[in-house]
């Protein structure tokens, strides 16, 4: 039976998020074709770049400065696969024209605001984008002036808890499958996906701070609690072990969405360490009172899509005058 360790396995939901996405959104792509995959030095990030690379895509890595990143990068496309791994600029668009490949047809966005936007610059005329989180700490979702025009593609919203709510029987054992493939993968040295454990002790904690704190890293934190014998009796199908069958996770992931029912969804899973943020009224009405004033702002990347105070619509004469108003005979501006 296919085993992942228990720090791999603290990672699940993070496996099957990326396995899921590109399983809905590779439909339209063929082997050769272009996905640009950014926040690609993170756990869905490092998965995404080396699937698709399996399957035959060509991947461009896209990671965000930081001290170490030629570091980064090499080890993006020696190791994990990707064709090339570029730093999150203005000039993502006049790279990939530089390596002579055709512009992307599939991003998945990780990143969020004007990381969005950079990304979804740099796709061709028909190609989709999928949000799957907001690493970049904005709550905003922004895209390129002319998107629906200049671009034709779809904007997809990803959750995984959204998916396995729909029928928490038959996703998990869905999950199960995807962390069935990504442990035989993994055993067969075609995915890498390091992980460092720490005890979930005082000294311990300081080092895996500082540790999760590394820019750029190529690897996962993971705090491993020891369970107490009253806690995880031996009988118990789930006590903690070296190594954990994969078949297990169904049924905690039923059990664990189970007692989750009736929770508010949110968009991506990694943001349900801060509902003790959203339990102080202030900062919700903070948040919502400089999202409203937003509305209003002058935006240049937003461009056309804004909303704006006033408008100078140039074409406004011509088509009341096409449409037979006589000239200087408003009834009202």
């Amino acid at each position: 039976e296919e085993v992942l360790s228990v720090g791999q396995m603290a990672l699940a939901k993070s496996i099957v998020a990326a396995w899921h996405m590109v399983e809905q959104h590779r439909g339209k792509l063929v082997e050769g074709d272009t996905v640009i995959v950014n926040a690609a030095n993170g756990v869905v990030g490092r998965v995404l770049v080396q699937l698709l690379s399996t399957l035959g895509y060509c991947v461009i890595a896209i990671v965000r400065h930081h001290r170490g990143v030629a570091l980064t990068r090499r080890k993006l496309e020696e190791v994990f696969g990707a064709r090339k791994a570029i730093v999150d600029d203005d000039s993502i668009r006049e790279k990939i024209e530089e390596m002579q490949v055709p512009f992307p047809q599939l991003a998945l966005d990780g990143v969020g605001g004007e990381g969005t936007v950079r990304i979804a610059s740099a796709l061709s005329r028909s190609g989709d984008l999928v949000c799957y989180g907001r690493a970049s700490g904005s709550r905003r979702q922004v895209l390129p002036s002319g998107w629906g025009k200049k671009w034709k593609g779809t904007v997809h919203q990803y959750s995984l808890d959204e998916w396995l709510q729909q029928d928490l029987a038959a996703r998990s054992k869905e999950l199960c499958g995807m962390l069935d493939e990504a442990a035989r993968q993994i055993q067969a040295g075609r995915m890498q996906l390091d992980v460092e454990e720490y005890p979930a002790t005082a000294d311990a904690f300081e080092q895996a701070l500082s540790d999760a704190k590394e820019p750029g890293r190529l690897h996962s934190v993971v705090l491993k609690f020891e369970l107490r014998e009253q806690w995880a009796p031996a009988e118990s199908a789930f006590a903690a072990t070296a190594q954990t069958p994969v078949s297990n996770f169904a049924a905690m992931a039923a059990a664990n969405l189970e007692h989750a029912a009736g929770r508010r969804l949110k968009q991506t899973w990694d943001l349900d360490f801060l509902d003790w943020e959203e339990t102080c009224e202030d900062d919700k009405a903070g948040r919502r009172q400089e999202e409203e004033g937003n509305l209003l702002n002058p935006e240049t990347v937003l461009g056309e899509q804004r909303i704006q105070k006033y408008v100078d619509d140039t074409l406004a004469s011509r088509v009341a005058i096409e449409i037979g108003a006589p000239a200087k005979k408003a009834v009202a501006i």
